[in-house]
């Protein structure tokens, strides 16, 4: 029995949910995912979960507010969809203003995100792309920012010329987990966490760490990594989210990361409450009945 069910709740901020009978996602082409995933998938293994934060799955750009309305909709069963991270192409810099406009009419819209991971370094020092960034900041959305480990150092440079926004670190910055922990790549991703951790109004989303393809990158593995982000954030400054069913394990129930979180970490019930439910709450202006 999994220690969720002693009553810990939790809310899910990252569940990726897709059709590719409505939707086109490239990226789906060749992979063992299903061809629909929605929370009801998980309707039977997610007792604990208090409602989950969709995540934008990278459809086609112009599909982008049909998304986002789908999304909202998903109640059937499994985690309810409380709040929504839509794609928006912040390199339109003050141009995205009429994207907002549109993403506004869907009151669960309280998150963006434009996926940064593939991006040179000169795109995160654009002008355009902070001045997006800083309208996002002014609709009173918060930004999801998906980056590898090597781009820490531009998103930190980046941030700071919108100081403004809440921006929100997915999958702890992506480091190479299948390195040694105290390597030199380890330490340089840590000393990069910390730099950006230095940063006001930026939260950190405890997520990512799993490989439905590489059974190897476990809970264990992840585990020295999330310890440190943990510790550069603080408890006040973590989010967990499953990323599911992107990283979502053969053989593990859906609560199976919400649990190692919330057992492995010597959190206080204060910090836990913090951890997997208010911070959620407040960043994504979701309300807790």
């Amino acid at each position: 029995m999994s220690s969720l069910d002693a009553v810990v709740t939790y809310l899910d901020t990252h569940l990726h949910c897709w059709d590719r009978r409505l939707f086109s996602y490239d990226w789906l082409h060749g992979t063992p995912f299903p061809e629909r995933f929605t929370p009801d998938d998980v309707a039977d293994q997610s007792a604990g979960v208090l409602g989950a934060v969709f995540v934008e799955a990278d459809r086609r750009p112009e599909e982008a507010p049909a998304e986002a309305a789908w999304a909202a909709q998903l109640h059937a069963g499994g985690p309810a969809i409380a709040a929504v991270v839509a794609f928006l192409p912040i390199e339109k810099g003050t141009e995205v203003a009429a994207d907002l406009d549109v993403l506004g009419a869907n009151d669960k819209v309280t998150g963006v995100r434009r996926l940064l991971q593939d991006e040179p370094a000169a795109f995160f020092d654009d002008p355009s792309v902070a001045a997006g960034l800083a309208a996002v900041g002014a609709a009173g959305l918060a930004f999801d920012a998906c980056v590898r480990a090597h781009q820490l150092p531009a998103l930190v440079r980046l941030r700071r010329r919108a100081p403004a926004v809440t921006v929100v670190l997915d999958h702890l910055g992506k480091p190479d987990i299948d390195e040694a922990w105290g390597s030199t790549t380890a330490r340089q991703w840590l000393d990069d966490l910390s730099a950006l951790a230095g940063e006001p109004n930026t939260v950190i989303k405890l997520s990512g760490q799993g490989s439905a393809a590489d059974p190897a990158r476990t809970f264990d593995r992840a585990q020295p990594f999330v310890a440190a982000a943990l510790e550069a954030f603080g408890p006040e400054r973590c989010l967990v989210g499953s990323d599911w069913p992107v990283s979502r394990r053969d053989g593990e129930p859906y609560e199976a990361w919400f649990d190692h979180v919330a057992t492995s970490y010597g959190l206080s019930e204060t910090e836990l409450a913090l951890v997997l439910r208010d911070n959620a709450a407040t960043t994504y202006g979701i309300e807790l009945g």
